[in-house]
């Protein structure tokens, strides 16, 4: 009983941590999906600051309001460019926790794998042990029997 009782509770331990891998996982790939459409949005926003330049460029603006728009664009891309190595950490994030996941959720199946050999196994030991406590039974009563007659 003891063997089962111990087995059992690692098992529980393991599903406790692969829940909390599981969440831990969902939360992170929310960020990442977040960190996503950030980057989708920052894309369409410097699109059309890019074609409100090139159209003001075309319109002959001046000089110094040219400037400061291809300005502001350089600025939108250095954020652009932070957003993507932001995406690239949540998605290195993510791998690693779904392979925790994964390994978490492993060792539970292991361990429920275990407990029910070790559970099948002491059943066939309580099986083996009425066996046996019938046979000797049958012995005491057909001596019983043996004796009276």
């Amino acid at each position: 009983m003891a063997k089962t009782d111990a087995i059992r509770y690692l098992q529980q331990q393991a599903d406790a941590t692969r829940k909390d891998a599981a969440q831990a996982l969902a939360r992170q790939q929310a960020m990442l999906l977040d960190a996503q459409n950030k980057l989708a949005l920052l894309g369409r926003y410097v699109a059309h600051y890019r074609e409100e330049a090139q159209s003001a460029e075309r319109a002959g603006v001046w000089s110094v309001q040219a400037r400061e728009m291809r300005a502001f664009i350089a600025q939108l891309d250095q954020v652009v460019t932070m957003q993507q190595e932001s995406l690239g950490r949540h998605r290195q994030q993510a791998d690693l926790l779904q392979r925790q996941w994964l390994s978490a959720r492993g060792r539970e199946e292991a361990l429920a794998g275990l407990l029910r050999r070790a559970e099948n196994q002491r059943h066939a030991q309580q099986l083996q042990q009425m066996q046996k406590e019938l046979d000797e039974w049958a012995q005491r009563a057909a001596s019983h029997f043996q004796i009276m007659a």
